[in-house]
């Protein structure tokens, strides 16, 4: 197989994988706050990483460590927003909210990259703006729900975490920069959690397996996957599989939590999808027909 196939392999199984932890998220948050669920989650990745590369960590460049720690602030900000928005909201709507980074790539590389933005990204954002918005309006006419305003939030952040990725994944060590990023981004959620003040709960059963399928599954590989697959995926590819991601969080929402989603928000959750696909796959033969 080759390097190119390789990437692509993995990122369907890392969205696979997080699409899987939108449900096993709000199973572990019968326990911990959003924050502390965080906290654990990356402490105990981060501390398996370092003592896999703990000899490279120290012959690593200055530069790298500025990377890392870029990586792993972005990535903190939008984690937080975004485990916050699903305690607010159902999972559904978390993971299809979560994944308008695709939209927001494209319009976000603009800004710092000079880049055109083409007729087709125009169109799609344009359909998941109104995606966005049969989703989140509740039975008040007019009310937006602010789990799925923080799941915006967090999309943003998510966005600039794939931009960032892509620029420095190929210029780096895959394990070293995965471990910086992961233990910054612990070392964040260990200080908010502290700020919190929550007592930390610990002998409920369900909620600490899913914290321990969280931490080696959806945060430990998933991001080595990212970061290795990103090396050999352009731009387009990583985030057209990614948001494939949202589906797959479907499907365990309605497995594991029974969560059975309204009409309303299957609507929104289609023109979401569908603003994603016309970004990425750009239907020349629709926008000019």
């Amino acid at each position: 197989m080759s390097k190119r196939n390789m990437g692509r392999l993995g990122l369907v199984i890392m969205a696979l994988l997080w699409g899987s932890s939108f449900a096993m998220n709000q199973v572990a948050m019968m326990a911990y706050t959003p924050f502390q669920l965080l906290a654990l989650r990356y402490v105990i990745a981060a501390e398996i990483l370092i003592v896999l590369n703990f000899k490279q960590l120290f012959r690593t460049a200055k530069n790298t460590w500025l990377k890392g720690t870029i990586l792993g602030i972005v990535l903190y900000a939008a984690y937080a927003f975004q485990t916050k928005g699903l305690s607010l909201t159902t999972a559904t709507n978390n993971a299809f909210l979560t994944s308008l980074n695709v939209i927001l790539v494209p319009f976000i590389s603009s800004v710092f990259m000079k880049r055109k933005i083409a007729s087709s990204e125009y169109l799609g954002a344009i359909m998941a703006m109104a995606g966005i918005t049969v989703m989140s309006l509740t039975e008040r006419f007019g009310t937006i729900n602010l789990g799925d305003m923080l799941t915006l939030i967090s999309a943003i952040f998510f966005a600039l975490h794939i931009l960032f990725t892509d620029k420095f994944a190929k210029e780096e060590n895959v394990m070293v920069l995965t471990t910086i990023q992961l233990t910054v981004t612990g070392l964040c959620a260990v200080l908010i959690a502290l700020i919190e003040k929550a007592p930390l709960v610990t002998n409920n059963h369900i909620a600490n397996v899913s914290v321990l399928y969280l931490t080696l599954f959806c945060t430990m590989i998933a991001f080595l996957l990212q970061t290795y697959s990103q090396q050999y995926t352009s731009e387009t590819e990583t985030v057209l599989i990614m948001s494939t991601e949202s589906i797959f969080a479907l499907l365990f929402a309605v497995v594991i939590m029974n969560e059975m989603p309204s009409g309303q928000t299957l609507l929104g959750a289609g023109l979401i999808l569908t603003g994603v696909l016309v970004t990425e796959l750009k239907p020349k033969s629709l926008l000019s027909g």
